[in-house]
């Protein structure tokens, strides 16, 4: 699409150390986003370990949908979590292999059913001073179901805010992101690079 194509050209053109995308929500955007910056980025993602979701994905995506279709691939998509990290090779080299973990709270969000949330753990190294650094991306809650979905809200025209609002789902997966980015990182020897939608 164009906007993936954009979206690719503007990396480019930054042309950042480390990028950490979220909502990589089919086959066809990841093989897309890993193809396009091979030149200079290595990929690192963890598929899901349900494998019958992912051919159940992969079924629908190309007999139904198409392959970079957002619905289907969001609730049936490969990989985990959605997440994907990209290094570049001439300044950061892997430490050894990604990891992924679910938030323990998935309430709050009835589409957290279909794909968990999480995060996406990769260590990585400088190699000028052999360094280590942990990249953790991580797709938290947006609002909490009871305010996404206050009828009374949009029944009065009101709509939903734009302003994100509190809510315990989000703050207690952010709480778990921390302590297992310290921990992982204190492991390893490493610094930790947190980043992601934290919504």
């Amino acid at each position: 699409s164009a906007r993936l194509a954009g979206q690719i050209s503007k990396l480019r053109e930054l042309a950042p150390d480390v990028i950490c995308l979220q909502e990589i929500v089919s086959d066809g955007v990841r093989e897309r986003y890993a193809h396009a910056l091979s030149d200079l980025y290595d990929v690192s993602f963890v598929l899901t370990a349900d494998e019958f979701r992912c051919r159940a994905g992969r079924m629908m995506r190309l007999a139904f949908v198409g392959p970079q279709t957002t619905i289907g691939g969001f609730l049936l998509g490969s990989v985990q979590s959605g997440l994907m990290v990209l290094h570049k090779r001439a300044t950061l080299e892997r430490d050894g292999l990604a990891t992924a973990f679910p938030f323990e709270d998935q309430a709050g969000d009835l589409l957290n059913r279909f794909r968990p949330r999480g995060a996406l753990a990769v260590p990585l190294r400088l190699p000028g001073d052999g360094s280590r650094l942990l990249v953790v991306n991580a797709h938290a809650n947006a609002e909490s179901g009871d305010q996404l979905f206050d009828l009374s809200r949009l029944l009065s025209g009101a709509g939903i805010s734009s302003i994100p609002s509190t809510s315990v789902h989000r703050k207690t997966q952010l709480q778990q992101l921390f302590l297992e980015a310290s921990r992982l990182a204190e492991a390893r020897g490493a610094r930790a690079l947190l980043c992601g939608d934290l919504n």
